[in-house]
């Protein structure tokens, strides 16, 4: 096991009021801080700065990462089983790029936070001083490091006896290994935290996502988190049973929410929007949800969605009728999963809004939601035969100035709800469809206390932004 971090060209200076001060500096203003003269110096400090020959760095104790301070991932920085990393508000951690795909063999992994079973991360960011993760690169890209990671000992679904995370190559020094028996595995707190530009691809089918959950237990606490800028997923699910609220996945490239390997957890509150520049080479969609390594005769992945807004590429104005064929559906369920869906709405997807593979599972609910069609992107294509409101668009008006689709009008949105900057919102209008008939009567949330029994469909309705607090830091929208 390695030693405790070491830190980059900063030298520990002073403890001043309970923090840790960590930078490079004269004599006298060492004495000045440790008199209580100075207030706190800001630093760059390096996470992992000599890394073994797997690209790994290990937290050996637990640590804290204070404000005022900015912190650089350096290639694998993993906190050890046992470990609790803890993050101030307002602290910004960078991600360096890596180099050939990220495989220590061949080149130099990105920074990646893993935290590993038995460890926790501590990350209790507020709305106006929230928890950043992003690239250390000047001009930055999707991709530029590896994301968040985190494995629990919560049950899983999958042929493997101690399933191994994917995007972390064999051989990495470290516990790659994720689930076990403890529904109620407790990995942490993250809360008002924002992850931009990750996502590492090694190859196909095998990436680090923005935020990684391998069998995260429902003791963990997660809510008020965007996932932004990815290369890969936005949220992926591997099995647990990890509750969230409040989570925005914001022009990542490959799926918004993926699910599965048994996931059955519950989530509230969401928020996805689709760039139609941003996309991968394999399709690309709002949901996707699976079971245990595409065997349908595994335990069925049967997470519970409710208040989601799932807007696709295609636009509201007719300005982009068709978008590349990487694009396909809003959710797309199959490989034996179960996955229920309320008062959600899903529109703006080239295939279709909500699909149903034929090995989809049987056990699937929905009740509530609405799917907004337009109508040059044909049927829906659900075989679903209640729990789903249909509105098709009329058709665009080229002729019209400006252009008139009644995509948006229908579902009661705005334009901004397709806008790529800080004017963005999902709030329907006033008088707006979505605005009521939320269904809370099917068995599987009627008498669930996790979820709100809000009367609007979607992430939030006219007048009730419902503890989103878009107007704080927490949030970006560009």
């Amino acid at each position: 096991m390695k030693s405790f971090l070491k830190f980059s060209k900063i030298t520990l200076s002073a403890m001043v009021g309970g923090l840790l001060f960590l930078y490079s500096c004269s004599d006298q203003l060492v004495d000045d801080v440790a008199k209580g003269e100075v207030s706190a110096v800001q630093a760059e400090i390096t996470l992992g700065e000599n890394p073994d020959a797997t690209g790994v760095s290990e937290i050996s104790s637990d640590m804290t990462l204070t404000a005022g301070n900015t912190y650089v991932l350096n290639q694998f920085v993993r906190v050890l089983s046992g470990v609790t990393l803890t993050i101030q508000p307002g602290v910004t951690i960078k991600g360096k790029k890596g180099t050939l795909s990220g495989d220590p063999a061949t080149g130099t992994p990105p920074g990646t936070l893993i935290i590993e079973r038995g460890a926790k991360i501590k990350a209790e960011g507020t709305a106006s001083s929230p928890i950043i993760f992003t690239s250390y690169e000047g001009a930055p890209a999707p991709g530029d490091w590896g994301g968040v990671v985190i494995l629990g000992k919560a049950p899983v679904s999958n042929n493997d006896t101690d399933p191994q995370i994917e995007g972390v190559p064999e051989g990495t020094t470290g516990d790659n290994s994720y689930g076990g028996n403890k529904e109620t595995d407790n990995s942490g707190v993250m809360q008002y935290v924002r992850i931009e530009y990750a996502g590492n691809t090694l190859t196909n089918g095998n990436e680090t996502n923005g935020l990684t959950l391998a069998g995260v237990g429902n003791g963990t606490v997660i809510d008020h988190v965007q996932v932004s800028h990815g290369n890969d997923d936005g949220f992926e699910f591997f099995g647990g049973t990890v509750n969230a609220k409040y989570l925005i996945s914001y022009r990542n490239r490959d799926d918004d929410f993926d699910t599965d390997q048994g996931y059955t957890g519950k989530i509230q509150y969401g928020i996805v929007l689709r760039d139609a520049n941003r996309y991968v080479d394999f399709p690309a969609n709002g949901f996707e949800s699976n079971g245990d390594n595409d065997d349908a005769s595994a335990n069925f992945t049967d997470g519970t969605f409710a208040n989601f807004t799932v807007i696709g590429p295609i636009k509201n104005d007719c300005s982009q009728g068709t978008v590349n064929a990487a694009y396909n559906s809003g959710a797309i369920l199959r490989d034996a999963s179960s996955l229920d869906v309320f008062n959600s709405v899903f529109m703006g997807f080239p295939n279709y809004q909500f699909e149903l593979a034929s090995d989809a599972g049987t056990n699937l609910q929905f009740d509530g939601n609405v799917l907004v069609v337009p109508n040059y992107a044909g049927a829906q294509g659900t075989n679903a035969t209640s729990g789903f409101t249909v509105l098709t668009a009329n058709t665009c008006d080229a002729a019209a100035s400006p252009f008139t689709f009644a995509m948006s009008e229908r579902a009661g949105l705005t334009a901004n709800s397709w806008s790529f900057n800080d004017t963005f919102s999902v709030m329907p209008i006033s008088g707006s469809t979505l605005n009521s008939g939320a269904s809370w009567t099917n068995a599987k949330v009627s008498t669930d206390a996790f979820f709100d029994k809000v009367t609007f469909r979607g992430a939030m309705g006219y007048n009730a932004v419902q503890n989103w607090n878009f107007n704080s830091n927490w949030t970006s929208f560009n």
